[in-house]
């Protein structure tokens, strides 16, 4: 490239910089606007709706997917003169997309580079792998179309592309959730082996002037190997692992099933972890922890599972608690382990990564709604002591804090009161409160949990719709202090709304929480749609229970 070139573009692109940030300018009082626009008729509502095997796609979700394809497409198609021309641009094509896949060892360590969600760093890697393949697929059969008369296998070139395509084939069948929900350790175990024998097979078949597709190789393995020595170093580092202190250490026990529980249904029950620290950290609301626990069983060893924190404080933390619903795997183990325990709970030695997750800005809403189902509590706890917390210091633009959890038995509330007890302990402020519960239970004797009467037990499902339009209009007669009109008053107190410039339901800024099945999270998502012109919104947890 001649010297001019690298100047026009430069000095283009300074100039494209100072246009966008003035226009930038211009936009932003026009801000609340188009968010609210582009939430109502991109982010949320469906194209195509949750079904087994795919979706839920919204309008966003398809225009992004669409324009990365028709790149992709594009790419690939434009001025090409022969079929091979099209094989040998999809082969690299392939590689391009595929760096994404082998940039860090774990998803939750990239999703916290990239600054994302989980489940939204879950969405990236599935999207370009499905183009990856479908790139590789054009390459391959393109290839067998140009050379179908010279090809031979015994070559070892061809050889190993044999090798590639068939370690990519088994990644795609084992993908499908009949194989991967048999048993995800050894899926995942087996996933990662396969994308290592994919890469080398890819490097030994490329000839050595195929530079860029050799230059994507080694960046896969560049940035894998930068991104497992930092994840190494955290590893060393937050788990003291040259400290005189010692390893991390977990301390089990079960929760406590109430005594006027119905024993005639399968009450559900959780396993409660304090994580002891050998050096304390400081954490964010709605983070979770990945835990190594290799002394449990015969397999443990190879385990690793993430588990949100509730614990929650202003300053660095010694111990880490965690509230599990037993399933399978890690978790009922632990949860056999202390319950055959003699003392109640049992002690093993522990290993932990992280920080992961992203914390969701919600001290500047007025009402938190939390909508959660079984073990999703777990990522609701620590936002609910944040916000409480935030309310009693003046930091936090939070009047209201609403609990909604859906239930099969209260045996999971019972568990839990505990931990729901010193939460509304700690909300007393000004002889008033701002957090309220609301227990919803499918089936099994219903009974008050906990000795305060802060919160409501009732039969059956909760109806999302009536409870988004009680807060949205503030009705909620049975809080102490925060009648619509002290709430009115206090907010307009801080400044946060102006009836008369922004007009009826302005200033009710809620922020909808939830971590529900997928059905219900679409449910939810759809119902908001309709109040966002009365500054609702809604984010998902880290955790769903699906």
């Amino acid at each position: 490239m001649e010297i001019i070139n690298i100047y026009a573009i430069v000095f283009g692109s300074i100039l494209l910089s100072l246009a966008f940030i003035k226009a930038l300018y211009y936009v932003s009082p026009w801000k609340n606007v188009l968010a609210i626009f582009i939430s109502k008729h991109l982010t949320y509502p469906y194209i195509i709706h949750r079904h087994h095997f795919c979706g839920p796609w919204t309008r966003a979700s398809v225009f992004l997917h669409l324009c990365y394809y028709a790149s992709n497409l594009t790419c690939l198609l434009f001025a090409v003169s022969s079929v091979s021309d099209i094989a040998r641009r999809a082969g690299v094509l392939s590689l391009i997309n595929m760096v994404f896949l082998f940039v860090a060892p774990s998803l939750s360590f990239l999703a916290d580079i990239l600054g994302i969600s989980l489940q939204m760093c879950r969405r990236i890697h599935r999207s370009t792998a499905w183009i990856s393949i479908f790139l590789l697929a054009i390459h391959i059969f393109g290839i067998l179309i140009a050379e179908k008369n010279t090809l031979s296998f015994q070559d070892a070139p061809n050889l190993h592309a044999l090798i590639a395509g068939s370690a990519a084939a088994t990644i795609v069948l084992l993908c499908f959730p009949i194989f991967r929900r048999l048993a995800y350790e050894c899926f995942l175990k087996f996933h990662e082996a396969l994308a290592a024998l994919y890469l080398y097979a890819v490097w030994r078949h490329l000839p050595p002037n195929q530079l860029l597709a050799l230059y994507c190789v080694y960046a896969c393995v560049g940035a894998f190997t930068s991104t497992l020595c930092l994840q190494i170093a955290t590893f060393v580092y937050r788990n003291g692992l040259f400290m005189s202190k010692g390893y991390p250490r977990a301390y089990i026990r079960c929760g406590i099933i109430p005594a006027n529980a119905d024993k005639t249904k399968d009450v559900e029950n959780a396993v409660i972890v304090r994580v002891a620290l050998p050096r304390p950290m400081k954490l964010d609301a709605g983070q979770y922890i990945n835990l190594w626990m290799p002394t449990v069983g015969i397999f443990s060893w190879a385990q690793t599972h993430p588990f949100m924190v509730i614990s929650w404080s202003t300053e660095t933390q010694s111990s880490l608690d965690l509230f599990i619903k037993p399933r399978k795997g890690l978790s009922a183990a632990l949860y056999e382990r202390a319950l055959k325990a003699p003392e109640g709970s049992v002690s093993f030695a522990t290993f932990i990564t992280g920080l992961h997750g992203i914390s969701q800005p919600i001290d500047q809403y007025q009402t938190v709604l939390l909508l959660v189902n079984g073990p999703g509590i777990a990522a609701a706890l620590s936002y609910v002591r944040k916000l409480i917390r935030g309310y009693n210091t003046s930091f936090s633009r939070t009047r209201r804090i609403h609990l909604v959890w859906e239930l099969k038995t209260l045996g999971l509330a019972a568990a839990a009161e505990e931990f729901l007890d010193s939460l509304l302990e700690e909300d007393t402020f000004a002889d008033g409160y701002i957090f309220t519960t609301s227990i919803y239970v499918e089936s099994g004797k219903v009974f008050e949990v906990g000795n305060h009467n802060r919160g409501s037990v009732y039969q059956g499902h909760p109806d999302y719709d009536e409870i988004i339009r009680a807060e949205v209009l503030g009705d909620f007669p049975n809080s102490k202090t925060n009648s619509k009109a002290e709430h009115e008053r206090m907010t307009v107190a801080d400044g946060f709304i102006d009836s008369e410039k922004n007009g009826k339901g302005q200033g009710w800024k809620m922020l909808v929480m939830v971590s529900l099945p997928g059905k219900q999270r679409d449910r939810v998502q759809s119902i908001v749609r309709e109040y966002l012109q009365d500054g609702v919104a809604m984010t998902e947890l880290e955790f769903q229970p699906d």
